[in-house]
């Protein structure tokens, strides 16, 4: 969670920008997120008492991400017919108990069951209406709130699984887990400014005719085309790093530039789409996710991996940031909370099939530059569709 003030992005303090709300959603994501990655961190010990292999764990958490990008399209109809802050609080509370009934999980069925049911649907419920509510709340300055908001996911994955580890060694994991259950607490007052932000009214318009749109599908196909690139860095960073001759600590540099890089674009391309246009910074930031990829394809030396590495969390950290508010530029705010929900759904896709996919091809290939390549393609792709929604709808409030 990072707060900020209006002078230090660059706004007149007159300017409107809900800072409660901003800095609320970016308590909800610091919590959930932190939570969902964190967990990684106690997969040794878990597998070691519970015997649970190393696949199975990283299905699960494969299950878990899919589930609460699934999720976001109940919560998002949830947050359009009853305001996002009861749908956060109910996330915050389902996160909780999962963590807390994980923690005291003796087997691996019932670990596997409370861990995915209570990260994958408190994440889910929490998510989409966290950052429905900073879009219909922030007018023009949609995207630069966003990206504040946004950024709350990369200094939870930056914070709180290394103080995970820390709590692991000291308490144990069971102890530590429960304990994790408690930062729950943050999202909950975080959620206290959100007001009530159903969409009704005359502009309203009816959620199944925008979903079945040409437009909406568009713009669906781009999101799942950088959802299947955007996991594969991060899940198979060591394999990946070591197939280019490395040692495999250097894994851990690239997914620190990437985490770094993750919250700078989420702040730039932010502050960028206020100017330009949220969709079209998001074609740029794709196309830097495609040149990512190209460098990563192509190169053996550490120094342009790690300049790749930095470049593709600049460019998928402000892909992730402005997604909301391209969302609401392309589609409009009326009945938001649905139509981001189930657009969110592409990302499930890709934590599904993008990662296991790439190593599969690297496996046979005996090299990631072919599908690392494409990778690079899908990016492009998405580009160019985001770019084919050259006339936006106007921005309606409801």
């Amino acid at each position: 969670m990072v707060l900020l003030s209006p002078r230090s992005v660059g706004l007149n303090p007159r300017d409107h920008l809900p800072w409660p709300v901003v800095h609320g959603a970016a308590a909800v994501m610091f919590a959930a997120f932190g939570a969902a990655y964190a967990i990684v961190m106690f997969f040794p010990q878990i597998g070691a008492e519970l015997a649970i292999p190393a696949w199975m764990l990283t299905l699960l958490f494969s299950l878990a991400g899919g589930l609460y990008y699934l999720v976001g399209a109940i919560s998002g109809w949830l947050t359009d017919r009853y305001g996002a802050r009861p749908v956060v609080r109910a996330g915050m509370g389902v996160l909780a108990s999962g963590l807390a009934a994980a923690s005291m999980a003796r087997g691996p069925w019932s670990f596997a069951l409370t861990y995915v049911m209570g990260v994958g649907i408190g994440v889910g419920l929490a998510y989409v209406p966290s950052s429905a509510a900073v879009q219909l709340h922030s007018g023009e300055h949609g995207a630069l709130a966003g990206g504040i908001a946004s950024s709350g996911i990369g200094v939870g994955t930056m914070l709180v699984p290394p103080a995970c580890m820390l709590l692991i060694g000291w308490i144990g994991w069971r102890p530590a887990m429960g304990s994790l259950a408690a930062l729950m607490l943050l999202g909950v007052l975080g959620s206290r400014p959100f007001r009530l932000t159903r969409a009704h009214g005359p502009l309203a318009r009816r959620r199944s005719e925008d979903i079945a749109s040409v437009r909406f599908m568009l713009l669906y196909l781009a999101y799942v085309c950088v959802g299947l690139t955007a996991f594969v860095p991060i899940a198979d960073m060591v394999p990946y790093i070591t197939s280019k001759g490395l040692p495999g600590q250097d894994a851990g540099s690239m997914l620190a530039l990437i985490g770094s890089g993750s919250i700078l674009g989420r702040f730039g391309f932010g502050y960028l789409a206020d100017h330009v246009g949220a969709r079209r910074a998001s074609v740029q930031c794709a196309v830097l996710l495609s040149v990512s990829f190209v460098i990563m394809a192509v190169r053996t030396e550490a120094i342009p991996l790690f300049a790749a590495a930095l470049l593709f969390g600049l460019s998928y950290g402000g892909m992730t940031g402005l997604t909301a508010a391209t969302a609401a530029e392309v589609m409009g705010v009326a009945h938001f909370g649905g139509t981001l929900g189930t657009l969110m759904t592409s990302r499930a896709v890709g934590i599904l099939f993008g990662p296991w996919c790439v190593v599969l091809g690297a496996e046979a290939l005996g090299a990631y530059t072919a599908p690392y390549a494409l990778c690079a393609a899908l990016a492009l792709a998405a580009a160019w569709m985001l770019h084919l929604e050259r006339a936006p709808l106007p921005t309606q409030t409801p």
